[in-house]
């Protein structure tokens, strides 16, 4: 076995201060020219991929908080980061590598390396597997090495961070939308409610009486009605501010248990039972034979009675008063078994006019909704005359409302008289005379009336519930626009043409709409700004570190390898037996080589036995270069 020897021969000069210990220009001599030779093309990628992450910068300050809709690209702002998150990653590739090419020269020629290192060296510029590799490979010296290997990792993260850093979010916010309007009122004057002798012949005043009844019914059977407003479709929801308009209130007073019950039994076995309480009483017959000449025929019995109370002319609240008398069919039944009174309740229905102050209102998919209102009874103002055409009341701030006088009485005594009195009869007659207490019964209206389906639902019906309901229509009716043109439509429907009350006024609020806008996560960004500046910051070490090597720059390419290859003492028999990757990594492992200049020769990986490092003697030998060291068996 031949041994091979090198001579390192010094080059003679007269180095300046800033020359290297061997006589090689420093970096100040060369100037950054010099410096950058032989890395123009990946510091040119290097600027590539920092423009690419400063135009990211830039879309993403532009479009923190931007509105979607205000967005004017063709392409989406997501997209548009995601192109220049591609262009520069690749970018940001071709420096890693270049750097990681050229650092694999430097590794061979500090001492002598194993073979392999060449494959884990190419392997690492390829992906983040290579790059693992190296990490835990080479030795310690090779930091820069390994901290691009560590940037070729972290690149994977580069796509999956910048696909994070937007997010689209939906807000509500102000629309500039006219025409926001709900209503609300300080005097009324009723289209609707007025005395009967005014009405006339025209279809179109008589349809304002067919509808007033209609949404009076309904009212009593739960239909919801609402004032008059106006959201444009355009907008999400609409808001109002606080208000405070004229409007009825309603409210219910059991007083079964504050009264006195008193029951008188007659000749003929009927009972009348009297309630009295402070302000008044109520009686009702129950078990009044039809026939009093035969104590067997059918029975009647009062099982439900409505009727307006006389309001007291010293009452401060002006409104409308009815007294409810009611008995359960089931207690009826019972009471004949028994021959005892049936149970029966005792209720004060009142509605009065009163002030309503709403803290906010809100219009959402054409439903008005609104807070519980704080209502006051309104009292006549002391200057009012009860011959005035206008009646005033205040509330205890001082807010007068004024009402028609004809409004005022219409409304009270349609109502009280026409709409809501009832009184529902039981006819009860026994099965058979041999078992008379299997009893049958039907209900019905006394007669006369044309109104047996509403007093019958009122008998069966939540009174509470329907004096609410009522209280909430006529209150609906004053916050009603009168219209412009007449429609036979319910008088309540909200319609900007519909309306009851010609002196409503219109209060104005704000439209909101959803809109889609741009958030920017700034966090996500880091990772690929990181990246671009730590390639960057070895990039310019990698070039630093080549230069004061001496060393020139071959980068990546695979011709150095083909210029600069293996020296020929790996033996021909050798080399005829490597015939699969696997046999020459092993091969490859078990080499030391070490990277020298040759004279007459280009720089070869030369071979050393057991490493030991053998100098060829030589004066004429080129200037100092990659020296290559090589184990062999």
């Amino acid at each position: 076995m031949r041994e091979t020897t090198f001579e390192t021969v010094e080059v003679s000069g007269s180095p300046s201060d800033d020359s290297l210990p061997d006589g090689r220009p420093g970096l100040w001599q060369m100037g950054w020219r010099r410096v950058a030779a032989g890395w123009w093309w990946e510091i040119g990628s290097a600027v590539v991929s920092a423009v690419s992450m400063g135009l990211i910068l830039i879309i993403l300050v532009k479009t923190d908080g931007m509105t979607l809709a205000d967005w004017s690209l063709p392409i989406q702002p997501n997209s548009l980061i995601s192109v220049f998150t591609t262009v520069g990653k690749s970018a940001l590739m071709v420096p890693i590598a270049g750097c990681l090419g050229q650092l694999a020269w430097q590794h061979f020629a500090a001492e002598p390396k194993s073979l392999d290192h060449i494959r884990v060296f190419d392997d690492a510029s390829r992906g983040p597997w290579g790059a693992l590799e190296l990490i835990f490979v080479i030795g310690r010296k090779g930091y820069l090495a390994r901290l691009l290997a560590a940037a070729t990792v972290l690149a994977m993260g580069i796509e999956p961070f910048a696909q994070q850093v937007l997010e689209f979010g939906t807000r509500r916010v102000w629309s500039p939308t006219p025409l926001v309007q709900i209503a609300a009122a300080t005097s009324y004057q009723s289209r609707a409610f007025r005395n009967d002798e005014r009405w006339s012949d025209d279809p179109v005043e008589l349809s304002r009486v067919v509808i007033r009844d209609s949404d009076i019914t309904n009212a009593i059977l739960g239909v919801k009605s609402q004032p008059y407003f106006h959201c444009p479709p355009s907008a999400e929801n609409c808001t109002f501010p606080a208000f405070t308009t004229l409007g009825v209130c309603g409210s219910v007073t059991d007083r079964s248990k504050g009264s006195r019950l008193a029951c008188e039994t007659g000749v003929a076995g009927d009972i009348t039972c009297t309630f009295t309480w402070s302000s008044g009483n109520m009686s009702a017959t129950f078990n009044k034979p039809m026939d009093p000449r035969n104590p067997e025929s059918e029975r009647q019995h009062e099982v439900f009675r409505l009727r307006v109370e006389p309001t007291p002319p010293s009452t401060a609240v002006m409104g409308l008063t009815m007294t409810a008398l009611r008995a359960n069919t089931t207690d009826v039944l019972d009471s004949i078994r028994k021959s005892t009174p049936p149970k029966a309740e005792l209720l004060t229905l009142r509605l009065y006019w009163c002030a309503q102050d709403y803290r906010w209102a809100n219009v959402s998919a054409a439903q008005l909704t609104s807070s519980q209102p704080d209502t006051e009874p309104l009292i006549p103002a002391p200057s009012s005359n009860s011959s005035d055409e206008w009646l005033t009341f205040v509330s205890s701030t001082g807010t007068e409302y004024r009402i028609h006088r004809e409004t005022h009485a219409s409304i009270w005594d349609y109502l009280g008289t026409k709409m809501l009195a009832s009184h529902v009869l039981m006819n009860t007659k026994p099965l058979s005379q041999s078992a008379p207490g299997n009893i049958t019964y039907n209900l019905g209206t006394e007669e006369g009336t044309c109104r047996p389906p509403l007093e019958m639902y009122l008998y069966s019906s939540n009174l509470d519930n329907a004096t609410t309901n009522l209280a909430s229509l006529l209150s609906n009716y004053i916050r009603s626009r009168a219209p412009s043109t007449d429609t036979a439509t319910s008088l309540s429907s909200g319609n900007d043409n519909l309306g009851d009350n010609a002196n409503s006024t219109i209060l104005t609020g704000s439209a909101w709409k959803d809109e889609t806008y741009i958030e920017v996560r700034w966090v996500w960004i880091s990772l690929p700004l990181a990246e671009t500046l730590l390639t960057i910051l070895l990039l310019l070490a990698t070039i630093v570190s080549s230069r004061m090597s001496g060393l020139p720059v071959l980068g990546n390419s695979p011709l150095g390898l083909l210029f600069h290859g293996l020296d020929g003492h790996v033996g021909a028999d050798r080399e005829a037996r490597l015939q699969s990757r696997r046999e020459i990594v092993g091969v490859a492992r078990r080499i030391d080589v070490l990277c020298s200049d040759l004279q007459d020769a280009a720089r070869k990986h030369l071979p050393s036995r057991h490493g030991s490092e053998h100098i060829i003697t030589n004066s004429s030998v080129s200037p100092p270069g990659f020296v290559t060291k090589h184990n062999m068996p």
